[in-house]
């Protein structure tokens, strides 16, 4: 263990001195790849690892060299946002990340407060503008409902505040009347809105996504948030709907184990191929984490008791299940951090076991690049490849900045800033 925890300061110091010493953005742009700079992916990700590094910092030095390249990279995200043509409300791509960004700095200043003030106020603005585009459309699409692009991670992040404004409180609640809506009507995403033909050719009447990152947990997670706020009947009648989803097709093993859902079922909810998923974005335990959460607000004993057996049964499925890669969405540090967050819910020893030997797995798999972890996937920055490709990325829900941060939090046993980002908490 002594070797691990040196690899672990090895990575934390390497990290510190690449986005210290450098604009590692500008590394990430000449060497990897070329977007748009104010990605979550990018600025957000890295002023919300300085963050959690200034918080458990107790070197006044070094404290200050953290807080200065805070503002150095608030600066430049403030630069990007200004030359985007067009900013968006997406967490990974537009002004959710960036509010979380700024809410997530330790003992903020007056001066970050202001700014955190301006940028919810264009949040809601924008969202206002796409609520009003989604209903004109009439259509279901992924993107309009999720966590990563859709309105589901602007009502979260509004459910998380102490005080709303008159403008947030009436945007939540519209927020909250249309995704209650989409899940009344039944969620169905048909070919036409597929992302890509494979899903049309094995779908052809339509499926309902039951992910996390793009499904329909999302939206259930904030309406079981907001009934909790509100306490709208219409919200429950809303969610228990959408929890049916999961009853109906949950998967067993040969022993009759639960053992957890398929990404995406067929309209019909018919019972299908399991395909085994472990995953954060679209397996199982994303997904049972988060109706382990729901289950604690709006109490169902049955649903938190489905959820934890998925849990436990996921144990004997870890060795033989293909891991690709660390990276919280796909890979290691997201199945980590549900364990960890499994473990301080339930005291469950084994749930901690799991966690601790998949921080070993993590540190161990770090490599000499410049970037310490070069990932592997079959996707990537919205690409499907027909084959497994290596990527490098600094981003939170891919790279190196959510790697890390799932790695200290997994080491201090407390929970990830990133849980409340990512619906996990």
């Amino acid at each position: 263990m002594r070797n691990i925890i040196k690899k672990y300061d090895e990575i934390i110091n390497k990290v510190d001195s690449l986005v210290l010493d450098n604009n590692i953005i500008d590394l990430l742009q000449r060497s990897c790849y070329t977007e748009n700079r104010s990605y979550l992916s990018e600025y957000p990700s890295i002023i919300i690892y300085l963050s959690y590094r200034l918080a458990n910092c107790d070197d006044n030095e070094h404290s200050k060299l953290l807080y200065n390249r805070v503002n150095y990279y608030l600066h430049e995200l403030l630069k990007s946002i200004k030359l985007n043509s067009r900013n968006n409300i997406s967490m990974c791509y537009g002004f959710s990340g960036y509010v979380y960004a700024l809410k997530l700095l330790p003992k903020r200043s007056k001066e970050y407060s202001k700014l955190l003030e301006t940028l919810e106020t264009i949040l809601v603005s924008l969202t206002r503008d796409r609520l009003s585009e989604i209903k004109k459309s009439n259509k279901v699409k992924e993107e309009y409902i999720d966590v990563i692009q859709g309105v589901s991670s602007v009502g979260k992040y509004f459910l998380s505040k102490d005080k709303l404004t008159s403008n947030q409180e009436l945007l939540l609640k519209g927020v909250l009347n249309y995704l209650a809506g989409v899940i009344n009507n039944k969620p169905t995403i048909y070919p036409e809105y597929m992302p890509n033909e494979k899903l049309k050719r094995k779908f052809p009447n339509g499926y309902i996504n039951l992910g996390v990152a793009h499904g329909i947990l999302g939206p259930l997670y904030v309406l079981a948030l907001g009934f909790k706020k509100f306490n709208m009947s219409e919200y429950l009648i809303s969610l228990k709907k959408g929890l049916s989803y999961y009853e109906k097709t949950f998967q067993t093993n040969k022993i009759g184990k639960i053992i957890g859902w398929n990404g995406r079922v067929s309209a019909e909810v018919e019972s299908e191929k399991f395909e085994y998923n472990l995953s954060w974005c679209y397996g199982s335990l994303g997904m049972a984490r988060v109706l382990y959460n729901i289950s604690k607000i709006i109490d169902i004993p049955k649903l938190q008791e489905l959820a934890t057996d998925v849990f436990h049964s996921s144990i004997y499925y870890l060795n033989s299940s293909e891991i690709l890669n660390n990276a919280i969405c796909h890979g290691r540090s997201g199945i980590m951090l549900l364990f960890n967050l499994m473990y301080l819910d339930t005291g469950e020893s084994q749930f901690k076991a799991i966690s601790d030997n998949l921080f070993k797995e993590i540190v161990n798999k770090a490599t000499d690049s410049e970037y310490i972890f070069v990932e592997r996937d079959i996707y990537f920055r919205g690409v499907n490849y027909d084959e497994v490709i290596e990527y490098i990325d600094f981003g939170l829900l891919n790279g190196v900045s959510g790697i890390v941060l799932a790695l200290m939090a997994q080491r201090t046993g407390n929970a990830s800033p990133l849980a409340e980002m990512f619906f996990m908490q």
